[in-house]
This record gives C-alpha cells, structure tokens and sequence, in this order.
C-alpha cells in the first residue's frame, strides 16, 4: 500500500508516519507544507508520478487549528489534489473538524446532522468538506474531536505555550470537549486504509473522537497538573478566565460526535484520551530538556 501525506509536520501527518514506519507492507512519501503553499500543479504533478492508493490530508485541519485560516490558494490545491487522486486512482482521506456543528444546539452531533458553522474557519471547514466529495468518488471525510498532540503548529502547542508564559487563557464555563490525541486519529486512519485496501466498500463522512468527555476548563486543568510536574508552569501564575466568546476560547468548541458509524462501519472503538496526554506532555518537555542540554 502506498500512502501520500499532505503536511508531514502536522500533528496527525506526524503521528501518522510514526505508525505507517512501523507497518509491514506500508509505503508512505510526503508533501512538506512549505510545498503545500499555493504550490497546486507540483502536488498534482507527485500524484501522477507516485500514484499512490491513498492520499492522507493532514494539512488543511492544522491550518485551521493554528488559525491561519483557508485562503482561495489552498482551496485550490484541495481541489487540484481531489481531481489529480481521481485520475490517479487514488482515494482522498480528509481530517476535518466537529467544528463544522453548532455546539449551541447541544448533544450528540451525527454524520445526518447538517452543518451549521458558526465562524469564519468552521465555514472554511465546510466548504473544503463539499469540495472533497464533489472531485472524488473515492473519498473518506474524517471529522474529530480537538486534536492535540506532540507535534505541529496548532493551538495545542500555542496553549501550552500561553501557559508557560502566565497568559490569560480564556474557557467557555461547563463546555463539554472530547480532546482526541493524534497519535489516535493516525491509528484510525491507518486502520480505515488497511480495510479498503482489502477492499471495504465503507467511502463517506465518518467521526471519531476519543470516548471521555470534559469540560474545557477541566481539560485545562488537568494539562496543567501534568505541565507543573516539568516545572514548565507555576500554577500560582495562571490565569483561567470564564468567556461565552467563543472566537476568543483557550480550548476552542468542539461539539460532542456520535461515533457510531464507524464503528458499525470499521469496527473502531473510541479510546480514552488522558493516559495519551501523560504521554504527550511527557515528550513535549523531555524534547525541551534535551535540546537544552
């Protein structure tokens, strides 16, 4: 099987190599997101040459979690790339987000359920979703939880970082999340592609977050008990603040997702997120130690 990744740098094309170098009969290649840039032409042109079986977009949801946004120039090259992969013969597995719901309206949130974005980057999240399944019959749209991880840009990383620092964090007060690590998302992915490699005929939007729910400032809470054992953050220094903006979130709404289908579909059993984020945290700050030795 024959894997190309869009963004090798995210959080989950990190985590995704991770798991397919360790996977018999698994060859991967890469698009560094330097590439990715308006670049639409050069990515189609790697397609035809390495016609690959399945071509992984991590690239677009770390762009929107890093709030860089979805300017046109990206949007075209998601379209380039879905055009190139049908020609090629190459399914398209695209990372998305539960930002695509309302989190207002409360409950579980189902692949039947229509989107109701609420901000500039949930409508960008939209329309990419749309233009996926409009350029490739072979598709799988891949909607998660909040995706934290070791690597990447994203507001992970920049939460981390804020805590570090003393800033002022603001959390939506009893907001339920599901944080889902990548190194997880990475395992369903690869998961899904190993069972239509063998032919499963399970294409369309599928969701999958991690199984344990929190709220926003509990998530936080518990990140920076784990943070304080490295002492990367004085916990008489933080600044946890109650908002109802939810453009101005610490950690950012995302609605509660019905996993049912894939697990009806694939067989893929969410997994709780915390022994994940010990691990996590663990590696972000023994990287630091390191490199300042």
């Amino acid at each position: 099987m024959k894997v190309l990744i869009l963004d090798d740098e995210s959080q989950v094309g990190s985590a995704l190599i991770e798991i397919l170098a360790a996977t018999a009969d698994m060859e991967y290649r890469v698009v560094p997101p330097d590439l990715l840039a308006g670049a639409a032409r050069g990515v189609s042109q790697q397609i035809a040459y390495y016609s690959p079986d399945f071509i992984v977009n991590a690239h677009s949801i770390e762009l929107t979690d890093s709030h860089r946004g979805i300017d046109k120039a990206h949007a075209q090259m998601v379209k380039s790339v879905c055009r190139a992969a049908s020609s090629a013969g190459s399914a398209v597995i695209h990372v998305s987000s539960a930002m695509v719901f309302d989190s207002a309206r409360g409950g579980l949130f189902s692949e039947h359920d229509k989107p109701r974005p609420r901000s500039a980057v949930s409508r960008s999240l939209v329309d990419l979703e749309r233009m996926v399944v409009r350029h490739n019959e072979r598709h799988v749209v891949l909607r998660g939880g909040w995706i934290f991880g070791s690597y990447g840009r994203g507001m992970f990383a920049s939460f981390l970082r804020r805590l570090e620092l003393g800033q002022e964090i603001s959390l939506h007060p009893g907001l339920l999340c599901t944080p889902t690590p990548s190194s997880d998302v990475a395992r369903v992915i690869c998961a899904m592609m190993q069972q239509l490699d063998c032919g499963a005929d399970c294409w369309g939007t599928f969701h999958y977050s991690s199984s344990d729910t929190i709220t926003s400032r509990g998530f936080a809470e518990t990140v920076v008990t784990l943070a304080a054992n490295y002492g990367s953050v004085d916990l008489a220094n933080i600044h946890l603040t109650d908002s109802d903006q939810f453009e101005h979130y610490g950690v950012p709404y995302h609605p509660i997702l019905d996993c049912r289908k894939i697990l009806n579909s694939y067989g893929i059993k969410q997994r709780p997120w915390r022994s994940a984020l010990t691990t996590i945290i663990k590696d972000i700050y023994q990287a630091v130690e390191a490199e300042a030795k």
